[in-house]
């Protein structure tokens, strides 16, 4: 999936799976992305996840690495990240009905507007 876009079916629409043990390096995500259900990504390793002009909502990383995150100028909704070890940086976007439970969120905030955000210890 490294560095190319998601396949969209005939409709425009991501149809979501539970992906797991993925290498997902290098995936850019743009525009705006309809989805059909919760895409779920666990046990996963990602490194350089870009975000860019990107309207997404319904993701949920579980027991995932996310290095090198890059979300800019996008609208995420209800996206959730379960332990996870994340590092990066965000901003120009917004952020709504999203959680970050457990792992570690190395990715500072610039400029961005957070919605009903919720992060533990």
């Amino acid at each position: 999936m490294g560095g190319l876009n998601p396949p969209l079916n005939k409709y425009g629409v991501l149809n979501t799976k539970v992906i797991e043990f993925v290498n997902l390096n290098f995936l850019l995500l743009t525009g705006k992305i309809y989805i059909t259900n919760e895409l779920i990504i666990q046990n996963s390793y990602i490194d350089k996840l870009t975000l860019d002009d990107c309207e997404m909502g319904l993701v949920s990383f579980h027991n995932c690495i996310i290095n090198d995150l890059k979300i800019i100028g996008s609208k995420l909704q209800q996206w959730q990240f379960i332990n996870c070890s994340i590092g990066g940086d965000i901003s120009n976007s917004e952020i709504i009905n999203s959680k970050v439970v457990g792992g570690s969120f190395k990715a500072p905030i610039r400029e961005s507007k957070l919605y009903n955000f919720e992060a533990d210890k």
